[in-house]
């Protein structure tokens, strides 16, 4: 009986056994996935941290896509004045050029507006200027530029650097070699035909040889322009009147105000062009002659001209006119001689489409 109690003793002790540890406070995890899982969180708080706080980059967020003036800190830089505001300011600035008493006075007829570049300095706020200019003498090109404050639209630095007209002219280059005045309006007549008045002092440089331009406009438009010359009396013809009398010099005016309105003004002109200087009254009554023009009427023309030579001044008054020739299309436009073809096109009757 005790052998037998003894076996089976032993033979419980080699049973299999089960071990199971007690919970721990942690819920069951050891040490080394608690260090694990704190690792993780400090990652994922690391990540938030470089996403809140990394540089912002320039950022396209215009609905177009792109900033048209840059950005700065993911916002588009909106500046005071665009684009297409500073160039009617630098339009503004050529046309106050033309008011001048020096050689500036060509700016505004030899610059191609159209291709005005405008362009925003954000560190400077400023806007540069810069346009094509083209020297009808010697044909050469070259650009000419400003700089324009973007707070109240001043002008910083001139086209020309040295000389800043002031106060900035109400008109506008608006196109090549068009200057259009503020405050006038449209006279286009009835038809559509463009009325151009052509300022000149018959002494003034140039003068008569911008006749040839008057004529083939005359030539090339007929019945759609009405070419009207207008005389003024200025320093130029009085210096000659002081050294061959006022009514002698006179006289080249009045012959060119009454053989205008001729059929062969343009033999009468193109033969005053080689003139240079004063021309007597015999030597022009022998021009006139020599081509075709109607005596009679001329004479006629010639007694009852003075009167309404001086009204002209009073037009050249009312566009300012401070330099001749020039010429003033459809009441609004004024071109030099070379370009008044430009200020008859854009005049909007659409004669030159």
């Amino acid at each position: 009986m005790i052998t037998m109690a003894k076996k089976s003793k032993t033979a419980d002790i080699k049973e299999p056994s089960i071990i199971v540890k007690p919970l721990s406070r942690f819920g069951g995890l050891d040490s080394i996935h608690m260090a694990l899982v704190i690792l993780v969180i400090v990652l994922v708080l690391l990540l938030l941290a470089i996403a809140y706080n990394r540089p912002v980059l320039v950022q396209n967020i215009s609905p177009n896509g792109s900033c048209a003036y840059g950005a700065y800190n993911g916002t588009c830089i909106s500046p005071n004045y665009n684009a297409s505001q500073v160039k009617g300011i630098a339009e503004r600035l050529l046309a106050s050029y033309a008011s001048m008493n020096s050689t500036l006075a060509l700016i505004p007829y030899i610059t191609n507006v159209s291709a005005i570049q405008a362009e925003y300095m954000p560190s400077a706020r400023q806007w540069y200027v810069s346009v094509r200019a083209s020297n009808p003498i010697t044909n050469q090109s070259f650009n000419i530029s400003a700089i324009i404050d973007d707070a109240n639209g001043s002008v910083v630095m001139p086209f020309q650097e040295t000389v800043n007209p002031t106060p900035l002219s109400q008109n506008q280059v608006v196109s090549a070699g068009v200057v259009k005045l503020y405050g006038k309006v449209p006279c286009l007549q009835a038809n559509g035909t463009v009325p151009v008045y052509w300022f000149m002092d018959p002494y003034a440089p140039g003068a008569l040889g911008s006749l040839a331009n008057y004529t083939q406009l005359e030539h090339d438009y007929g019945s759609k322009v009405n070419m009207s010359l207008e005389i003024l009396y200025s320093q130029y013809s009085q210096g000659i009147g002081g050294a061959h009398g006022q009514d002698n010099a006179a006289q080249l005016g009045k012959y060119l105000f009454c053989a205008s309105s001729q059929q062969n003004f343009a033999n009468f002109s193109g033969s005053l062009a080689a003139f240079n200087g004063y021309i007597s009254p015999a030597t022009l009554a022998s021009i006139a002659n020599i081509s075709k023009l109607d005596t009679v009427r001329l004479n006629s023309c010639l007694a009852s001209s003075q009167n309404p030579i001086n009204s002209q001044a009073l037009l050249a008054k009312y566009y300012n006119i401070t330099s001749t020739p020039i010429a003033v299309a459809d009441c609004q436009y004024m071109a030099l001689p070379q370009t008044a073809r430009n200020a008859i096109c854009h005049s909007g009757s659409g004669i030159c489409s």
